[in-house]
């Protein structure tokens, strides 16, 4: 499932190993505030896990691995020329 931000969300991000505030990453990253509302999260539907920062970082624990039997590809597109990502790390 795909929605926005909500107040509260964390995520695990990929090679940090521990809970992270969303609202901390983003601003971390220095996205500007003006998008933040704006950056899809790609969620488990079952459970609200956040998976996919859309554009700027996976989940750690839905990385492809040795025991990965099945992939899905999700490709964020921002409707211009360029489509660079959201941040630019």
């Amino acid at each position: 499932m795909v929605r926005f931000r909500q107040e509260g969300d964390v995520l695990v991000p990929f090679g940090l190993g521990k809970r992270v505030k969303l609202k901390k990453m983003l601003i971390d990253r220095k996205v500007p505030r003006h998008l933040r509302d704006k950056i899809p999260l790609v969620v488990e539907q079952k459970t609200g896990r956040i998976v996919w920062v859309a554009g700027i970082r996976l989940a750690d624990d839905v990385a492809v691995g040795h025991s990965t039997e099945k992939v899905i590809l999700l490709s964020l597109e921002n409707g211009n020329d360029s489509n660079t990502q959201i941040d630019n790390k």
